[in-house]
């Protein structure tokens, strides 16, 4: 953990985290093993980041949020784009969801059509 970061008295941090310079924990948080929190990022009170989440530079995490292990936020192509000592949002350019049967598709509103129709 670095010395000019910021963590709540009230806030547990669990072991290997990686906490740089600027970081700013909240009041009552709970950070898993193997967290890295990268300079400049703001997590808010009542938070909890389950183990191996990153959050990268000038990341803003609003209050009595949940992120699950694995989550990385702040990552070229998720909808962040650095913006002066913040961020902001940037447009997704293509957007994917899962299908019926667990395959992946283009998200595009279209109904799928059923095997019989297809053959025709």
């Amino acid at each position: 953990m670095a010395a000019t970061a910021e963590v709540a008295a009230s806030a547990s941090v669990g072991a290997l985290c990686v906490i740089e310079a600027g970081a700013v924990i909240g009041e009552r948080c709970s950070i898993g093993a193997g967290c890295t929190i990268q300079a400049g990022a703001r997590v808010g009170n009542d938070t909890q980041l389950m183990p191996r989440v990153t959050l990268y530079q000038a990341v803003r995490i609003g209050e009595r949020c949940l992120l699950h292990s694995g989550a990385v936020i702040g990552a070229d192509g998720f909808g962040f784009a650095p913006d002066q000592a913040f961020g902001s949002r940037c447009r997704r350019w293509r957007r994917t969801d899962r299908g019926r049967r667990g395959n992946r598709r283009q998200h595009d509103h279209r109904p799928r059509r059923h095997r019989r129709h297809d053959r025709r």
